[in-house]
């Protein structure tokens, strides 16, 4: 007999695929439902990242954070043109230092940022945890207060303070606006935010700080490398991820966790896929006998199972992904408010509703480890094929 063309293989495995219908449609339902479901969970996860990280940098930072010497006009030059350098969707400009807060009933340390109040609150998630009163107005003589720090100093809204800075000079009397709370103690014990310009003269250890957010999917280590020749020198500028160590580390096992997920999914979705496989080849033991008697080689009996396994796999992979992402975007229009299980967890002070994604990786890594595992699973049955001999398989009822 002579050497099968590659055309002849691909006509009777796809035959064979179609005469074994109810079996390939079996085998294909396992890989179908499991690259499905790595698909969405991946896009969950994938989205649970991109949640923290934007709860994270809402709350005051940036995905940019940029600190320079408060007066200094290199520093006001070169901070002014970052908008138009780069695609920044909101730039926040602050004056940082640190005062003593007294009140009737005592006194407390705070670090105080002088902010414009409107772009601070529509951007920032602090405007968001106010428990009690409200953000300060521009140009009044108020401020904003961590729930701890009010506590500790008897404050509310209506509340008189007076502030003074590390030099013991009055810097002036502020009312209390209202306060927040958002559960990191930093920022409740320790932080006010009053309108820029609400004192003068400012502390001497002002400080001018920027915090940069940017447009969906800019690659920050781009713009990090673009904005760094426009600062002055003595400037300092990170990162979120240098800002953050604990969420990239956070992100990173979460991503671990997905490849251990992904593993043991389709190591139990192996096992169906093999029972299948092995159960379709043991019923056609006596076809392939018939084969081999009409002088098919053992080689290309192998070949053709094998050819035969490997299309059910890839239209069923296939068929997954699609299935996959379909589900993962609708899932991201909608979005998963999982606000109850996050109101407590410091990465969702903004919104705890997350929007599942597809990524390029997000596609490649479970069908890669669909169509490894599966044709594994194929693999065994199609080698115990291969060395039974021609009068075994025709024996076979």
């Amino acid at each position: 007999m002579k050497t099968l063309s590659p055309a002849v293989y691909l006509r009777l495995a796809l035959r064979q695929v179609r005469r074994h219908r109810r079996k390939s449609i079996a085998t294909g339902g396992f890989i179908l439902a499991g690259t499905a479901v790595l698909v969405v969970l991946v896009g969950i996860t994938a989205g649970i990242n991109d949640a923290m990280v934007t709860n994270s940098v809402r709350l005051h930072s940036g995905e940019i954070f940029i600190e320079a010497a408060a007066g200094d006009e290199a520093a006001a030059n070169a901070l002014a043109a970052v908008r138009t350098e780069s695609p920044v969707e909101t730039r926040l400009a602050r004056r940082r230092f640190s005062v003593l807060l007294k009140g009737s009933k005592g006194a407390a340390p705070a670090t105080a940022y002088a902010v414009d109040p409107q772009p601070e609150a529509a951007t920032t998630a602090i405007a968001r945890r106010i428990d009690r009163g409200r953000y300060p107005n521009k140009g009044a003589a108020e401020l904003l207060l961590g729930a701890d720090l009010a506590d500790a100093l008897d404050a509310g809204p209506g509340s008189g303070l007076d502030l003074w800075d590390a030099a013991g000079r009055h810097l002036g009397r502020l009312t209390v606006s209202g306060r927040f709370t958002t559960g990191i103690a930093h920022f409740d014990r320790g932080v006010v935010y009053l309108p820029l310009g609400a004192l003068a003269p400012e502390p001497s250890d002002a400080v001018t700080e920027i915090a940069l957010f940017f447009e969906p999917g800019t690659a920050l280590a781009n713009e990090s490398a673009r904005l760094a020749p426009l600062l002055p020198q003595g400037a300092r500028m990170e990162t979120w991820q240098d800002l953050m160590p604990d969420l990239v580390q956070l992100i990173e096992m979460n991503a671990v966790s997905m490849g251990i997920v992904l593993i043991l999914v389709y190591g139990l979705v192996g096992f169906g896929i093999s029972n299948t496989f092995v159960l379709t080849i043991v019923e056609r033991y006596r076809e392939f006998g018939i084969l081999k008697a009409m002088g098919l080689r053992p080689g290309e009996l192998e070949a053709l199972v094998f050819l035969e396994s490997f299309l059910i796999c890839l239209a069923a992979t296939l068929l997954g992904l699609t299935t996959g992402w379909l589900l993962t975007e609708a899932l991201g229009m909608t979005g998963i408010d999982l606000t109850r299980w996050t109101s407590h967890n410091r990465y969702f002070l903004v919104t705890g509703v997350v929007h599942p994604r597809t990524t390029l990786p997000g596609l490649l890594w479970p069908a890669g480890v669909a169509l490894a595992v599966s044709l594994l699973a194929a693999y065994l049955p199609t080698r115990i094929c291969r060395r039974r001999s021609t009068a075994d398989l025709l024996r076979t009822e």
